[in-house]
């Protein structure tokens, strides 16, 4: 990602953009089977108890700003298909299975648009999947304050 300040911020010039995309997991089974599954396939995010639930949250492995939304879902999309069948149980039976699209807006973005191709859509849905879009705001990077005036010094 270019024009990106240091340490995460967003600059005044920098747009909106697609940053990643993160298979959500939420079952009532421990979904540490699936995660191993999928092996060094995905990045994991996490993985273990989600409230009274269990999460696993992961990404296609090496995607971190690389790799457009469809390509990236198609990856994942493959890694379901591909589970042994005792994981795949466990895809199957979760409560959610999210394909969430991280976006970064940008400090002064006016729009932005991200297409998912059809065969993309149909892909998420053949293996009982949903898209999710979230938005991260932009963090701006922050003025110096002011000084207080000083009592005494003729300013008030």
């Amino acid at each position: 990602m270019t024009g990106k300040a240091p340490s995460g911020t967003t600059t005044e010039e920098e747009g909106t953009t697609f940053a990643n995309v993160d298979l959500e997991v939420i079952s009532r089974s421990p979904l540490d089977p699936l995660v191993q599954a999928f092996g060094r396939k995905v990045d994991v995010l996490y993985v273990g108890p989600w409230g009274r639930r269990y999460g696993a949250f992961v990404e296609a492995a090496g995607s971190g700003y690389r790799g457009t939304a469809n390509s990236l879902i198609r990856r994942l999309v493959a890694l379901v298909k591909a589970l042994p069948r005792n994981a795949r149980r466990l895809w199957d039976t979760a409560q959610s299975r999210d394909f969430d699209i991280g976006i970064e807006a940008g400090a002064k973005s006016r729009t932005f648009e991200l297409r998912l191709e059809p065969d993309t859509l149909k892909a998420v849905t053949d293996v009982g999947g949903r898209i999710v879009i979230t938005v991260y705001a932009p963090e701006r990077i922050h003025e110096a304050p002011t000084p207080e005036p000083k009592l005494g010094d003729g300013r008030r």
